[in-house]
């Protein structure tokens, strides 16, 4: 991201301490219009897309908007366009200016916030009156779409702790592995018990036990019936709690990935809250730890209840 960038940039992309996400959605606003004027307008200068594409004109004078008259249907479609740009510009610019102006925003930093300043410009930002507009580092993430997104979240902020903060990001991220090798295991187990069960196959066995009820001399099928009934049953609850466990755990690493986004982020103006988001992080990786180590014990057992588990099924 360059230093000088006033809007949107991708998140893997940006400078560290941008407060992009951060600002007032209308302050956003504001910037993206400004934005999407001045690319409209250049490319009505340069004459490309517009006149080529969305009016299939194979040479215009750069100066269309003018040069065609007002008469010309694509030049007052363009200023239509601007029109509503200006007019959103104006209405949005101006309430964002209230909102600042009651949070006690001198009339310079409002056009900072507004427009002016990189979201990326740290020592901006972290200025005490300036940081109170923004919102909180982790209630402004969004979820992310895998676990593995949350781990690389924890090994980025983490590697960006200094000073006494430096060894809880190093925890933190061996938590975060921890919690990766926890749910790929339950990945990998969920998979191997629901290839024992074809979809449906619970109703129809408890369908043909009850076709086969009051028949005497299908009484060996039907026993035979329940039981197969009996162990796709248990499957089903084992996969069920399966999946339990992996999203307590996919839960934890998410809010562990948050606490280490609040702590990077809440270093300099809150010491306080920092104390006590390092203890919840604190706490957070011990019961990672605790977790982890209780799930080496009884790997090898249900390594084992496994295989006879999937020997009754295939028999």
């Amino acid at each position: 991201e360059p230093s000088w960038w006033l809007w949107w940039y991708p998140s893997a992309r940006r400078r560290r301490g941008n407060v992009w996400d951060r600002l007032p959605a209308a302050a956003r606003y504001v910037r993206t219009s400004v934005f999407a004027f001045i690319i409209y307008c250049w490319l009505i200068y340069v004459d490309i897309g517009i006149s080529k594409v969305v009016f299939g004109v194979r040479h215009m004078e750069p100066h269309f908007i003018f040069g065609g008259g007002l008469e010309s249907l694509q030049t007052r479609i363009a200023l239509a366009i601007l029109a509503a740009i200006s007019a959103s510009l104006f209405f949005i610019g101006a309430r964002v200016r209230r909102t600042l102006t009651r949070q006690g925003l001198a009339p310079a930093d409002i056009n900072r916030v507004m427009l002016t300043m990189p979201p990326s410009r740290v020592s901006f930002w972290a200025r005490p009156h300036i940081a109170v507009i923004l919102a909180p580092a982790g209630e402004t993430r969004r979820a992310s779409d895998s676990p593995h997104d949350d781990l690389q979240a924890i090994l980025r902020d983490g590697g960006e702790l200094s000073g006494p903060l430096r060894p809880l990001g190093g925890q933190a991220a061996v938590a975060a592995r921890q919690l990766i090798e926890s749910i790929e295991h339950a990945d990998r187990q969920i998979a191997e018990l629901a290839r024992n069960i074809e979809p449906g196959e619970e109703e129809r066995l408890a369908d043909k036990i009850e076709a086969l009820a009051g028949v005497a001399e299908s009484a060996p099928m039907r026993s035979l019936l329940e039981k197969q009934l009996d162990l796709v049953r248990q499957l089903s609850s084992r996969i069920e709690e399966a999946k339990e466990k992996r999203n307590r755990r996919v839960e934890m690493l998410r809010s562990l990935a948050l606490h280490v986004a609040s702590l990077r982020a809440r270093t300099v103006p809150t010491p306080s809250e920092v104390s006590r988001i390092s203890d919840n992080v604190r706490a957070l990786c011990d019961d990672i730890a605790e977790q982890a180590m209780a799930l080496d014990s009884v790997a090898a057992g249900h390594g084992g209840e496994q295989a006879t588990v999937e020997r009754s099924a295939t028999s």
